[in-house]
């Protein structure tokens, strides 16, 4: 299938694209594979198809934000899909967690291992779930994956996460008392740079969401250590680091993607300069080392420390699409403009393979995030709720010398404001919210009790 070959996409011609720096990829192109999720729908148990099912973060998270973007709102597919799934075989009703992936539509037969980066996705999907849908479960489910992230893949003697739990069918189908009398399959301790990282990114989100500071502080945890050992002062990653071994395998686009996330959201969590060099330095890694003619940036391996085996025929699309959200976040926290063209310029390149492949113009649609930026100096409050509407794009920046808060996007700044009515206005403005309003209306958090980490 070729997307965007359209003549019109029937919008008026006032409508603002999505854009970014006045440049765009074809709304064609995205509007057309929202329409190949919507056909490819599965109307009775969510998903897409009819055969084997997985719960991909990325045409979740497109879905979840159609509307805000612009596009027609289409959140309603991911929110029956989350609930679906979560009331599913796919999820482990007993231990929490969710499995790879279900052999058959209607979320039955998974296959029983449980992974890292699976789970630390679905926090993230299902915060953002709370926020566009105002359901309460959704913040149930983010707090029990992550729980489960903490209570069976944290490796204490490590201070990192394990990149999985082994799959055993035998086990999983055994009831409450059944699994008692069993041993429960083993975490492989092989620590991931990118997964772990995720992870990190995924607990800082969820202690905007619940103010519990433990979920940051473990968050922060991973990522001192990853800096420690997995991240090199030029900011190059090492991908892996097995069990009583030293860490080994020259770093994958993912790392750099995700670490670069990570780092963003522990720098506006802290306010520690550490972990904002730290991402300029992993960044400034990419441009040097790893960007391709069409702006996007290859995926390199390696054999060794000294022999590259080669650079993949093909960037990755989805981790090309977070570091350009990265890039963009990047310049919002420094002011710096050539951080936001490079932006731009995987943007373009995103642009002209998202064509050719529906995979590649979903993750296209999740880079096109406008990136907004809250300067909040001591009103501390309203920054806080501000980043718990969890909108795509939204950067928390502090100035010290600032009165209020103010939003600010793409070379305008609008008025500093004081209270949640005058922010969330200001908020509607930047992210054309007027038909959705709703998504983002004045209510409380509700206050969890949260594992212990």
């Amino acid at each position: 299938m070729e997307f965007g070959n359209r003549e019109s996409t029937g919008r008026s011609e006032t409508e603002k694209p999505a854009t970014l720096d006045g440049r765009h990829v074809s709304r064609l192109v995205i509007e057309d594979v929202l329409d190949w999720l919507d056909d490819s729908y599965d109307l009775r148990y969510g998903g897409f198809g009819h055969q084997s099912k997985s719960l991909d973060p990325f045409s979740l998270q497109l879905l979840l934000w159609s509307g805000v973007w612009g596009f027609e709102n289409r959140s309603s597919l991911a929110v029956h899909t989350l609930r679906t799934a979560y009331a599913s075989e796919i999820r482990d009703r007993i231990e929490d967690g969710f499995f790879h992936y279900a052999e058959n539509r209607d979320w039955s037969r998974p296959y029983t291992q449980k992974l890292l980066s699976d789970n630390a996705w679905l926090v993230q999907c299902f915060l953002v779930a709370n926020a566009v849908s105002g359901l309460s479960e959704f913040a149930t489910a983010a707090w029990e994956t992550a729980g489960y992230l903490d209570t069976v893949l944290w490796l204490t003697d490590r201070a990192f996460y394990g990149c999985a739990q082994e799959p055993d069918d035998d086990y999983y189908g055994e009831d409450v008392e059944g699994r008692r009398r069993r041993s429960s399959p083993p975490v492989d301790r092989t620590v991931h740079c990118d997964s772990n990282a995720l992870a990190a990114c995924s607990k800082l989100l969820l202690a905007w969401h619940t103010g519990d500071a433990r979920h940051a502080d473990r968050a922060l945890m991973v990522l001192d250590r990853l800096l420690e050992y997995m991240v090199d002062a030029t900011g190059a990653c090492t991908h892996l680091w097995v069990d009583g071994q030293k860490p080994q395998g020259a770093g994958h686009l993912s790392d750099y993607a995700l670490i670069s996330l990570a780092l963003a959201e522990a720098y506006q969590y802290s306010q520690d300069s550490k972990y904002l060099e730290a991402m300029l330095s992993v960044l400034g890694y990419c441009e040097k080392n790893l960007r391709a003619d069409d702006g996007t940036f290859h995926d390199v391996t390696y054999v060794d420390e000294t022999h590259r085996e080669g650079l993949l025929e093909n960037p990755r699309a989805q981790y090309n699409a977070l570091l350009s959200i990265s890039f963009a976040t990047a310049g919002s926290l420094t002011g710096r403009r050539s951080l936001a063209e490079t932006s731009v310029n995987i943007l373009e390149g995103l642009g002209a393979l998202a064509g050719k492949s529906p995979a590649v113009a979903v993750a296209t649609g999740v880079a096109l995030r406008p990136v907004s930026v809250i300067y909040r100096p001591e009103s501390a409050d309203l920054g806080v709720w501000a980043k718990t509407r969890f909108l795509p794009g939204l950067v928390l920046r502090y100035d010290d010398e600032g009165r209020g808060v103010t939003v600010s996007s793409e070379g305008y700044s609008l008025k500093p404001v004081s209270t949640r009515a005058q922010l969330l206005e200001q908020l509607v403005k930047v992210y054309s919210l007027q038909r959705h309003i709703d998504h983002l209306e004045l209510r409380e958090r509700p206050t969890m009790t949260t594992h212990g980490t």
